[in-house]
């Protein structure tokens, strides 16, 4: 399932001799799409740029990947200055827990002129997501990785070809967010089996199958 970047534009004014400015009202927080890639945040830097060279990443949370740290502040057909930060969220960011980027504004020199303040907060996924067994086919131990839409009871059993139980991954509820879930194979015969994963929340359900080969 692809999940739709988020395009963010930050405003920053800058005064001359100004270190550390923050504006003067809270941030606003942005709800960045569970697992998105290509995110973008534009900071256009107003008031007094003339000195901003470029902008940098000075604290972020582990699950944002920056494709690169720092941006060259470009001022395009004699507009304010604006420098752009591209970033991906990955799959394992905690959801619904606010967080936040500071980005630093910096003239050719390395002085800091400014620093700017983002909140974030990863959505819940859309809808169950389950990936493929790993190994497949496996020996002793195989896992699933799992995304869950919202709070709700996840149910993930294994299966033989006759229909019959033959192992529980899962059976309690879960946070949203991206789970892995564990299936050991090493006590079952080779052959062919499902996992069937169940995720029921807020009178929504969705069923997933996948198929599991266990070799010795």
């Amino acid at each position: 399932m692809r999940h739709l970047p988020l395009h963010i534009l930050g405003l920053l004014a800058i005064t001359a001799g100004a270190v550390h400015a923050q504006p003067a009202d809270p941030p606003v927080t942005y709800a960045l799409p569970f697992a998105s890639e290509g995110n973008v945040v534009e900071l256009a830097l107003g008031g007094d740029a003339s000195d901003a060279a470029e902008v940098v990443v000075a604290q972020a949370p582990t699950w944002l990947a920056f494709r690169t740290p720092r941006a060259d502040a470009v001022a395009v057909d004699a507009s304010e200055p604006i420098a752009a930060l591209t970033f991906d969220v990955a799959p394992d960011a905690p959801v619904g827990e606010p967080a936040e980027i500071s980005l630093d504004v910096r003239s050719a020199s390395g002085v800091v002129l400014a620093t700017h303040s983002i909140r974030l907060e990863v959505e819940a996924p859309a809808e169950l997501s389950v990936g493929l067994p790993r190994p497949n086919p496996s020996r002793s131990v195989s896992l699933l990785d799992i995304v869950v839409p919202g709070d709700a009871t996840v149910r993930a059993f294994a299966y033989d070809v006759l229909g019959r139980e033959v192992a529980v991954l899962a059976d309690a509820p879960l946070a949203a967010g991206a789970h892995t879930l564990r299936l050991d194979t090493g006590a079952l015969a080779t052959g062919t089996y499902v996992v069937r994963v169940t995720s029921e929340a807020s009178r929504e359900r969705s069923v997933e199958v996948r198929r599991l080969t266990v070799v010795r």
